[in-house]
């Protein structure tokens, strides 16, 4: 008797600590897959009962320029989803609470370790578009100089004796735009 009511009680302790909210796997931070602009997180976060969907947490503002706001989720029977201009978009949880759909985008739940790991990421993507954005203006101010130089030595009458000069220089010039990552010229 004493052996069925231990048993009882520590069946009884499994069952009350298992979670009945059938939404508290949406709960927490989702990294995009393989998303096509950068990093995207979104957090699905709790404020008493109302589930809240911040749609990418390194986003100040919408496309738009509107406040990157959170967005109410509409539960329908263990499902989550958030309206759009010609309906509402379900959010699909894997059985392992691991992997989460939304229309055609698929994220993976992540920690606050690796959001840390992204920012150093976007810090270091930054600072290098900045030095090739920086190289690619000095490149072009520099192709400016040396064509205006030639051209100034001709009249409009001698294009032909113009471009023997300037060909070579605009091959050489986009080469060397075509070393800097994102340096799209046309010389």
């Amino acid at each position: 008797m004493v052996y069925k009511l231990f048993v009882f009680i520590t069946c009884l302790g499994f069952l009350s600590g298992c979670s009945t909210d059938p939404y508290s796997g949406y709960l927490g931070l989702w990294e995009q897959q393989k998303a096509p602009l950068g990093y995207v997180v979104m957090e699905i976060t709790r404020d008493g009962d109302t589930l809240l969907l911040q749609d990418n947490i390194f986003n100040k503002t919408t496309l738009t320029g509107l406040p990157n706001v959170p967005q109410v989720l509409k539960k329908t029977d263990g499902q989550l989803s958030f309206p759009r201009l010609f309906g509402d978009i379900q959010l699909g949880l894997s059985a392992d609470r691991k992997v989460l759909r939304m229309g055609d985008r698929v994220f993976t739940k992540i920690n606050l370790a690796r959001v840390a790991e992204i920012k150093v990421s976007m810090k270091k993507a930054r600072a290098a578009w900045k030095r090739d954005t920086q190289l690619c203006d000095s490149l072009k101010a520099e192709f400016k100089g040396r064509s205006e130089a030639i051209t100034s030595r001709f009249t409009a009458y001698q294009w032909k004796e113009q471009a023997k000069l300037l060909d070579p220089l605009r091959a050489t010039y986009n080469a060397r735009a075509g070393e800097i990552p994102h340096c799209v010229v046309f010389f």
